[in-house]
């Protein structure tokens, strides 16, 4: 097995996001890597494929404003999980989540994903964990995938 030497874990500030970070900084100690915490804000308006129809309704700062609240919710949520000293490498992008997570961990030479299965809402529920299998399916590196604190294993 490779030497872990950067770890990845994307977030959507959720509370399982949290855990995947709990994981990821656990495996960084041990493993004296370098640990990167990724959030992707959604182009609204490739996202929506209705440009014509909302570009008007979109405030001109929208992007400015996003990527201000990601860079404090990145900190606030590297410091409660990592402690006030941390050597998170934090970094906000805007696309297709799935898109640059891949990219940037190749980009990054990434050795390992953590990641939560289940995102903030119940109506995200479905798009992040199909943006964790598809990241499980696809990646260049191992995933380590990490379900809600509350999940209880049922045998069939």
């Amino acid at each position: 097995m490779n030497k872990l030497k950067r770890i990845l874990v994307p977030t959507d500030f959720s509370d399982t996001a949290d855990l995947a970070l709990r994981y990821g900084h656990s495996l960084a100690r041990q493993y004296e890597a370098q640990l990167h915490l990724l959030h992707v804000i959604p182009d609204p308006t490739t996202a929506m494929g209705i440009y014509e129809q909302i570009a008007d309704a979109i405030p001109p700062d929208w992007q400015e404003t996003m990527l201000r609240h990601s860079e404090e919710q990145l900190q606030k949520q590297a410091a409660g999980v990592c402690g006030p000293a941390n050597k998170v490498i934090r970094t906000t992008l805007q696309g297709d989540a799935y898109s640059e997570i891949i990219r940037y961990t190749k980009f990054n030479a990434i050795d390992l994903i953590v990641i939560g299965t289940h995102g903030r809402t119940s109506s995200v529920h479905h798009l992040i964990g199909g943006l964790t299998d598809r990241i499980f399916r696809k990646a260049p590196c191992p995933v380590l995938t990490v379900p809600p604190a509350d999940r209880r294993f049922k045998l069939p």
